[in-house]
């Protein structure tokens, strides 16, 4: 029994694995529907807040995909791929292997080249703009969700490669850390992020803000 489930979600990783790669691990995602060259074009309406908050609702809710219709394209999401990174890390730890670090190498790099320039440290956003009831986010503002969860992919990849550009990467993070506005959003940011992640995964977030700390206290 054990075994046949074993086989089950051996094969649907590997389907998984082939399909993503096979889209170079760009895709959509449920909130970039304001991605779209259609709406974009639209005078006005592009601007307005009550129709991105309905726009957004309608894309997300629908049971059909109307990405390809309204000209959504398919992109590289920083989360996306932080998680498709430390996926492959966890299978590298289970079977090393040149070909599965070379991957681990190739992502790490794609997620560090889509960084968000013009902050202290290293950060990331999501690739599209992002509209709530409580405000308006531009494409690629840096969020600490996504940057934690970039930070903690990139900690994976270096101990899987040993490659120090990778923690330094992640390491930068503390100046972002130590500029950012602590308001009660990022707090709220910050709680989904350490919910969502392992033990493992929250401690090494803990590990960057309590650098960053040590960082400030020593100056």
């Amino acid at each position: 029994m054990q075994l046949a489930a074993s086989k089950k979600v051996k094969a649907a990783f590997q389907n998984l694995s082939t399909y993503v790669e096979s889209m170079e691990f760009k895709g959509w995602d449920p909130y970039d529907s304001l991605n779209s060259r259609l709406f974009m074009a639209l005078p006005f309406i592009h601007e307005s807040s009550i129709f991105q908050l309905a726009w957004i609702q309608l894309f997300k809710r629908n049971p059909v995909n109307l990405r390809r219709i309204f000209l959504v394209p398919k992109e590289y999401n920083p989360k996306g791929l932080a998680l498709f990174l430390s996926g492959y890390c966890s299978l590298y730890q289970l079977s090393p292997t040149d070909e599965l670090k070379q991957k681990i190498s190739r992502l790490a790099d794609q997620l560090i080249d889509l960084q968000t320039p013009g902050y202290a440290g290293a950060c990331w956003g999501y690739n599209f703009p992002w509209k709530s009831r409580i405000g308006y986010l531009p494409m690629y503002a840096p969020t600490v969700v996504v940057t934690s969860y970039a930070g903690y992919a990139l900690l994976d990849a270096f101990e899987a490669t040993g490659e120090l550009r990778f923690l330094d990467t992640a390491l930068s993070i503390q100046r972002f850390i130590l500029k950012m506005n602590l308001t009660l959003a990022t707090l709220i940011q910050l709680e989904y992020v350490l919910a969502m992640m392992s033990l493992k995964g929250a401690l090494k977030l803990f590990f960057l803000i309590i650098t960053a700390n040590i960082t400030f206290l020593s100056n």
